[in-house]
């Protein structure tokens, strides 16, 4: 069967998709982006104090014990003298803007391409099958993906704000 043979549908897109068919891939989006959040925030924390730190860490002929001190004060910052838990805890500044960030931005990114692809199919189904042919599937949701793309680009002012707090202490406001 030939695509656009179901009238003015593009492809297979006859069935229309409910809410409960979207819903997985919210949650399963949403709790991606909290996972992020707790296992990569801390690591991002400490690239980021790498990258912004101006002083020698390692000095060649130094003690290693002063080399690591050095390396300890960069990632730790005021918490260096604090154990383990108060240490692991000081990685997390600007954490409600990464999580914030993160959600929304899996939700949105992952959440809505499986609602606007449809949609897309739905209304353009028939145009991108003549200009496409069997590509016409694939165009469709590089279409949908780009938008959804587009759109994302609102909330990267919440990720500049958590880079911000990492690497400044006293910007952090949560």
């Amino acid at each position: 069967m030939a695509h656009g043979a179901q009238g003015g549908h593009g492809g297979d897109s006859g069935k229309k998709k409910s809410k409960e068919d979207s819903l997985p891939y919210v949650i399963g989006s949403s709790v991606s982006g909290i996972l992020e959040v707790i296992i990569f925030h801390p690591i991002d924390t400490i690239a980021k104090r790498l990258m912004s730190n101006t002083t020698a860490i390692f000095q060649s002929g130094a003690p290693r014990r002063e080399n690591m001190a050095r390396l300890n004060q960069v990632l730790f910052r005021k918490d260096v003298d604090r154990g383990f838990f108060g240490k692991w805890l000081s990685l997390f500044p600007g954490v409600s803007f990464g999580a914030v960030y993160k959600i929304l931005q899996r939700t949105y990114k992952f959440g809505s391409q499986p609602i606007l692809t449809p949609v897309i199919t739905e209304r353009y189904g028939t145009w991108f099958d003549h200009k496409f042919g069997r590509n016409s599937k694939d165009m469709q949701n590089a279409v949908s993906g780009a938008l959804v793309g587009m759109g994302e680009v609102v909330l990267l002012p919440l990720d500049v704000l958590k880079i911000k707090s990492q690497t400044n202490p006293g910007l952090c406001f949560f």
